[in-house]
Formats: structure tokens, sequence, C-alpha cells
């Protein structure tokens, strides 16, 4: 079901109106002056009020006219980075000296002295509030309504001025009023520049900052966001700041900090917050966006929490999405050599390293051959083109496979060539003697090799482009540096063709797909703005389009369904067409898709019609699923089955959990448990960070002032504080108690848990538990079995 926005394409109304109220204004001004020396004119024209010191109607019409002139040019830009108090102040203060100038010049008091000057001095006296009389002298006058005009500005000027300064002063104070009073938000941990410069146009962009001395506050103020300091730990202090009239008002988190351990704890205490009140009434479920540098740990998070289900009614969903700066920076990379505007298009690309950069390469092109496969547009070179140079190319190769059939997808390997020899230029040449245009990417570390080996290749290879990894360039330089030789760094700028969030691509695919039919079908219609291009969709179909993919995302959770790893145990259904689920399933899903595609035109303002009207919001199929027609129903079946076979092309496929005939069928990894904890530990107090390992070898990461818990087999872990007393109970000295009751389900065999202290991974016979506050680790079956103990079963799925 399709509706049509009525939001305007661009500035240009706006612009346009804002211009002639502008010109209005200075028209007005215009009369104002020629009321001084030619009353009779004035009166001539139908004006006569400008030249009456009583009237009070033309300066109320002056106020009115630069007041609608201001509001029309600040509306479409109030969440950009433009100072309009300067703005203001400078219209008011050049109305206020050139008004001035031209009342005080016919004053009697005038007359004696400097025909320029003393006006001039007289109107910038206004300036501070110093209001020169013009009724002195022997030929007495009462002031022109021109000067009363000024003189309204003048003082009006001081008081902006002065609730500026206050402003400034209140600035911490007055920005974390502004975020409690806000209905929606965007939070970013912590300051950067890029996502405060290109955020959501209708919602309070605020930064959660720990340091207040941070240097770069200010600035992001000067952008127009909301900078509040706040503790991570302070549960507290995020919900009164997060929710409002006990509802979550969070619309986009991003966690962008470089620690990943600070990020997730970050994203644990926002589920937390959300989890304490009620859901937003907005109909888009909060989209969660982390940054996990590493691109198998960011694929692994962003599969195994795609979709998070809510432990309750109550609590929140979300949608969430991993943000790494290789992938970020391959992407990048990948613009430029896969341009379609190109005058000459690479034939061969060659990746030279095995580093991390050089897997997210490998991940990038292949996501690119899915989607070009989709949309019928394979990318040219692809991976058929590929090389993997270098001494670890095969290792690097094995990763990609790994990597990709991990998730369900083909790793293509046999599309990808390796040569095991040392990058030299002679042996380079060899490889790409019959290539003629080539793409090499340099994806060694540049700490580990010198800048002159690359030069010394672009400089005997100049007919190469190549890709040079250094460590002090951001992005991708838009200019060789020489021959063919272009510098790039690592980078969270991702491109403008490619939006961050990895639903919102998949969303655009669908979209271009359903471009793609009509065309096909010689339906496209260019003006139609449902048929336009995705990068010149209003933001109310995009968000549509997303929303039909997120609510897939949904749906297939809801039947039990998992878009995590498939691994030992685990078989992958490949949820595409109607036929592969059962009807009941199907109907479900529909169900789900309706109810959400209905809450969104409703809080978009849509009401039901008995005939469809997008001028009037007006839409027949506005009611409860029982009451659509056969053919609707059918419809948004078939649109539920197209996002998921659309999902599965792009390689995001469902899976359902089997018991796996080995004597362990009666745990069941889809079903969380209600446990009890028991047992007595030691507990101490940590005034510094330290790190443990768990029984899988891997390093965790502890804060400052966590506990460090040690049991009696001798295993030690950490807990944060907040959490500590929620769930320790002192016995005497360093002897404390378990106490409470937790969630436990058992581990899939390799899954990771992202646990506040770094990413686990799980092991056969492991079990996972989530704490008070929603956070999850992995344990052994033994200390399961020595630690908890399994209370009533629970109705908590698929969490």
């Amino acid at each position: 079901m399709s509706v049509t926005s009525t939001y305007p394409d661009s500035l240009r109304r706006w612009n346009l109106a804002s211009w002639i109220l502008l010109a209005l204004y200075v028209l007005s001004l215009l009369a104002f002056a020629v009321s001084v020396f030619d009353e009779d004119l004035v009166r001539a024209i139908g004006l006569g009020g400008y030249a009456d010191e009583k009237s009070w109607w033309p300066i109320l019409v002056q106020v009115a006219l630069g007041t609608a002139a201001f509001l029309t040019y600040y509306w479409p830009r109030r969440r950009d980075a433009r100072n309009f108090s300067v703005l203001v102040t400078s219209v008011l203060a050049a109305t206020t000296v050139s008004i001035g100038l031209v009342a005080y010049w016919g004053c009697p008091s005038t007359a004696s002295e400097s025909t320029f000057w003393t006006p001039l001095t007289y109107a910038l006296n206004l300036l501070v509030g110093n209001i020169q009389e013009c009724d002195v002298g022997p030929d007495v006058r009462a002031a022109p309504l021109a000067l009363q005009l000024p003189r309204l500005f003048g003082p009006l000027l001081l008081v902006i001025a002065a609730f500026g300064i206050v402003a400034s002063i209140f600035r911490a104070q007055s920005d974390r009023l502004l975020v409690r009073l806000s209905r929606s938000l965007v939070v970013l941990v912590p300051l950067v520049r890029r996502l405060i410069t290109e955020r959501e146009a209708d919602a309070t962009l605020a930064v959660l900052v720990s340091d207040p001395g941070n240097v770069l506050i200010k600035s992001a103020r000067n952008l127009g966001a909301r900078v509040v300091v706040c503790d991570v730990k302070n549960l507290g202090a995020l919900r009164s700041l997060l929710t409002a009239r006990g509802r979550f008002k969070v619309r986009t988190f991003y966690a962008v900090a470089t620690d990943v351990a600070e990020n997730l704890r970050w994203a644990a205490q926002l589920r937390a917050a959300a989890d304490s009140t009620g859901p937003s009434r907005a109909n888009m479920s909060p989209r969660m966006i982390v940054r996990i540098d590493d691109p198998w740990q960011a694929e692994y998070w962003r599969r195994t929490n795609a979709y998070r289900t809510p432990g309750s009614e109550s609590s929140v969903r979300w949608i969430s999405d991993a943000l790494s700066v290789y992938e970020v920076t391959a992407e990048l990379i990948l613009d430029r050599i896969l341009d379609p505007s190109l005058e000459q298009r690479f034939d061969r690309v060659v990746i030279v390293g095995s580093s991390a950069l050089a897997l997210a390469v490998c991940a990038e092109l292949a996501q690119r051959e899915r989607e070009g496969d989709a949309l019928s547009a394979p990318p040219l070179p692809g991976l058929a083109d590929l090389i993997l140079y270098g001494s670890d190319a095969e290792t690097l190769r094995e990763q990609h496979r790994l990597r990709q059939e991990r998730f369900g997808n083909s790793g293509d390997v046999g599309m990808i060539s390796v040569v095991e020899s040392e990058p030299t230029s002679d042996h380079l040449r060899a490889t790409l003697q019959h290539d003629q245009h080539p793409a090499l990417i340099l994806a060694d570390d540049p700490a580990l090799i010198g800048p002159h080996r690359t030069t010394y290749l672009a400089a005997l290879n100049p007919t190469w482009t190549i890709f040079d990894w250094s460590p002090t360039t951001r992005g991708v330089a838009d200019q060789p540096i020489m021959e063919r030789l272009y510098p790039f760094g690592l980078t969270l700028d991702a491109p403008s063709s490619l939006p961050v969030d990895s639903w919102e691509r998949a969303a655009r695919v669908v979209h271009e797909q359903y471009r793609l039919i009509m065309r096909q079908h010689q339906q496209l219609e260019p003006s139609k703005p449902s048929h336009r291009a995705w990068e010149q969709l209003d933001r109310f179909l995009r968000e549509s389009n997303i929303r039909q993919v997120t609510t897939a995302v949904a749906a297939a959770e809801s039947l039990g369904r998992s878009w995590g790893p498939v691994v030992r145990g685990v078989r992958s259904d490949g949820l595409v067409t109607s036929a592969e689920i059962s009807e009941s399933e199907l109907d479900a899903m529909a169900k789900m898709e309706h109810a959400s595609w209905m809450e969104y035109l409703e809080d978009n303002g849509w009401r039901y019609g008995s005939e469809r009207d997008d001028r009037r919001h007006l839409h027949p199929s506005l009611r409860a699923w029982d009451q659509l027609t056969p053919e609707d129903q059918a419809k948004t079946r078939e649109g539920v089955a197209n996002a998921l076979r659309i999902l599965n092309r792009l390689g995001y496929r469902s899976t359902v959990l089997r018991p796996r005939g080995d004597g362990s069928e009666g745990r069941d990894s889809s079903r969380w448990v209600e446990v009890v904890r028991h047992g007595e530990v030691t507990a101490v107090r940590c005034n510094a960070p330290f790190t443990w390992t768990n029984e899988s070898g891997e390093t965790m990461q502890a804060e400052a002032g966590d506990w460090r818990i040690t049991n009696a087999a001798g295993r030690s872990w950490s807990v944060a504080p907040d959490i500590f007393v929620r769930t320790y109970e002192h016995v005497e000295g360093d002897r404390w108690r378990r106490t409470g009751r937790a969630w436990a389900r058992s581990a899939i065999p390799g899954e990771v848990i992202n646990s506040l202290e770094g990413p686990q991974t799980a092991s056969e016979g492991d079990w996972v538990i989530r704490g008070p506050k929603g956070e999850e680790w992995a344990t052994t079956g033994d200390h399961f079995a020595a630690s908890y103990q399994i209370s009533e079963p629970s109705s908590l799925r698929n969490s």
C-alpha cells in the first residue's frame, strides 16, 4: 500500500515567500523614509498613517513583515549550523541606523549643527538606548512616526543581545532543559562532527559527554547540537533526560566512541532506560547504531542485534546496526572504483595486504554484487575481477569465505584469484600484463610499511590507479598526489551514495527494484513522488520504505526466527516466498505489516476515506485487517514476501533454531527461563581499570570502580557498581552473597554475545545470562549449574 507525500521537495517555496516578505519589509521602510520629507506624497498613495505621529498600525505592519520574513527563512533551516541571532541583530541594527538617520535628518534640533554627522550620531546612539528628542529648539514639532520605529528597535536590539549573553552563560543548563522538553531526540555519544552536521531535520540532536571540559563542546553547540554532561552509569539521570511523560523519546542513538566496550555500555544503558519507561507513541522503532571497527565483529553484532525483541510488552523494540571505520573506508574506495561516470572503467582490482581493511573491501564488493543482482546491474569490476596479493592472500580468501558462509551466503572463492608473491613492481607487472586499467588497493597497515615503496611503485607504473593507505589522510583524496596515486585514510565519513544504516541501504534496494519493475512495465512516472530515485525521495516516503524493511525483520523474529549467524545445529530456511512458510505464518506477518503501515500513516496525519485523496490525506485501506478487501490483503502478503525475498538476495537470511539430535533437545536456545542466583563470593572494588580472562580465553575489560568477583573455584569476573548493589548482599568482610533473579537461555555455539566488558564467543554447553538492566554475558555450563537455579518457565522468548 503506497501513499503520496505532500511535503515540499525543496526550499524554493520557502525562499520565494521569504524574498517577497523581505521586499515588502524594505518597501515599508521606504514609506517611513519618504514620510519624513514629503507627507503629501505618502498620503496621496493611501499610506497616510506613515505620516501621522499618532498612528499605531504602520509600526505593527513593519514588525509583522520582519517577523514573517525571518520565520519563512528560519523554519526550513532551523536545524542548520547557522547563527540566526547574528542575522536578527544585524537586520535590527541596519533598520535602526538607517531609519534613525533619515528621521533625525529633518529634526529641528539638528538644524544648527552638522547636517550629516549629528543625525548619524543620534541614530547610532539609538543602538545603546540613548534617545535624542526631536522637539528641541524654536521650531518645536512632535517626533515623526519614522523616529518611533528605531526608538522601538534600539531597545529591542539590547534585549536580544542581553538574552544572548545570558543564554551563553547558562548554556549547559538551557541545553539540558531543551533536551528534556524535546518531543523527539537523536542521541550521539561522543562528539562526532559529521553526525552533528547530518542529523534528522525534525528531531533535537542531544550529544552526551562525560567530560564538561571537552574542547569540542563549543563547536558542537555552534552547529546546533544540545550538549549535556551525563554519566553513563547514572540510569536515573538518563531516564529523566530521554523520556517525556513516561515515554521513551529517542528516535536514533549513535554510540561511536573508539572504545567498543564504552559503546556497548551506553547501548545497554539506553536499553535499560527505555525498558524502564513506556515505548514511544511513534510507530517507528528507535534505531541504534554502535561503532565496532573490526569488520567481522561488526557483522556479527549487526546480525545478532538486527531486531531486538523486547522482554515484555512494555519494553522498547530496537532496530540495530553496526558502524565500522574499515567498512566505511571500503565503501569510499569502491565508490571511486565502481563509479559509472568514469570514462575508462577499471578491468581489474588488486588488494595488496591482509588487514581488516582488506577483508572489509572483499565483503563490500560481495555485498554490492548481491545488490547489483537484485537490481539487474552487477558492479564492474566484480569479484571475478578481484586478485588478492601477498604472502597471506590465501588466508584472506579463506577468512572471506568463512565470513560469508557463516551468514548463509556464498563466499564465491572460486571467482577470486590469489597470488602469494611479494608485491614488488616486477611481480605485479607480470600479474597485470594483460590488464589495461587496473586499480590497486594497498591495504597493509601504513605503520608496518614505509611510504617510499608506494611512491616508487606509482612512478614505475604511471597508468595504474593506486589507492595508498596513509596515516595522515582521512577519507579518499579527490585528486592524485602524483601520477594516479590517491592517498586515503580510515574515516567514518560515509559516502553520500550509501546510507550509514544497513537497513536503510536495504530499503533503498527495495525501492529501486520497485522502480525497475515499473520501468519494465512502462509504468514509471518520474514526476510521481513515489517513482522518484531514492536520493530524490522526500523523508516521508524514505521512512515508509525503511519501516517496511524493519517490520519484515521484526515479523520474522516474531515467528521464532533469527538473523544471526548460521552455525552448527542451526538450519537456514531462507524465508523468501510465501511457498516456503505456512499460510498462517504469512498471514500473521502480513497483519503485522498492515498494523505498522496504518500507525505510520496515522502518525503523519492520514485517516480513513472511502476514496483515496492524497491532498486531503485520505486512504480507503486505513481500517482493520478483517475489514480489508481480499485484494488488499493479498497485496500486503505479497509485499511482505517480496521484502523478505529481497533481504534474502542481499544476504540477510532468517534462520530457524532446530534441536540438535545429540541428547540436548531439552535445551531450547530460543527460550528464556527465569533463574535464581545463589552462592557466596569474594568481592573487592577496584579503583583502577583492570582486565580478566573468561573461559574462552577472551580478554575482558573492566572500568575503574567496578567490582572484582572471585568464586570458590577461583574464577574471577567484573561487575559494574550500579549492578553490584542490586545483585549482591553483604555477609562480612569481603564476603558477599549473590541475590536476585535473572534470565537465561542456552547459548548457540559460536554466537557472539556483546557483554559490557567486550565481545564473548559462546562454546558448546554455555549459557547466556541477562541481568537486571538488560546486560548479557556468557558463562559455562559448570558455572551455571553451580551459581543459578532455574525457576518457573518464562514466556519471555526471542529476546
